[in-house]
């Protein structure tokens, strides 16, 4: 589609633009947060904010944002990731998953689920892969989940050390990207392997 949202950690709020990047108008009727970590949308043209106030729903039709879930232990949420029927959310300091159902039409706020915990970690990007896995990303490496995130397990597979922080996923065709601590790699597996494109100088 046209539309595209920017989120921005130094107070300056939540942008959207319906013209292909072209104009860009701030929405932040109901945002109470001071810093937007991350966003997603469904098909709709509606949109989820990680934020460090929680998790915040934009509903496209009333151009305003209204907090989904005010019962997350930590409530600095990092990165939250998509899929049917459900959104996950990771929080910063506590380094918990949390499961929270339907967010993007939620009952009267629904008691989220704790999938798993990192403990120490720091949930820098989460990436659902079309009819494929949940991928976390973190100051600690990589993370795959094959039960919708449950449980998670470290890549191993060509992407650095255990320290790398992992950034950023993108879904290309039938293949993946990460940035890995300025580095890109690629999986044709889903995430399961993984081949550095950097090139030696």
């Amino acid at each position: 589609g046209t539309e595209a949202f920017a989120a921005t950690s130094d107070k300056a709020g939540v942008y959207r633009s319906i013209d292909n990047g072209v104009t860009w108008k701030k929405i932040f009727v109901g945002l109470l947060a001071t810093k937007v970590y991350n966003i997603v949308c469904n098909s709709a043209g509606d949109a989820l904010a990680a934020t460090d106030d929680g998790v915040y729903r934009f509903v496209k039709n009333s151009d305003e944002w209204r907090k989904t879930n005010t019962l997350l232990a930590d409530t600095v949420v990092y990165a939250v990731a998509v899929t049917t029927g459900y959104v996950l959310a990771g929080t910063l300091s506590t380094g918990e998953i949390f499961r929270m159902v339907d967010a993007f039409n939620p009952p009267a706020d629904p008691a989220p689920v704790r999938f798993d915990s990192l403990p120490g970690y720091t949930f820098l990007t989460t990436f659902k892969i079309p009819s494929g896995p949940f991928l976390l990303g973190t100051n600690h490496g990589a993370f795959r989940s094959t039960d919708t995130g449950k449980t998670w397990y470290r890549i191993p597979n060509g992407m650095g050390s255990d320290t790398t922080m992992v950034t950023a996923f993108a879904y290309s065709g039938t293949r993946l990207y990460a940035v890995a601590y300025g580095s890109l790699y690629r999986s044709a597996d889903n995430g399961n392997r993984w081949v550095s494109l950097q090139r030696s100088p």
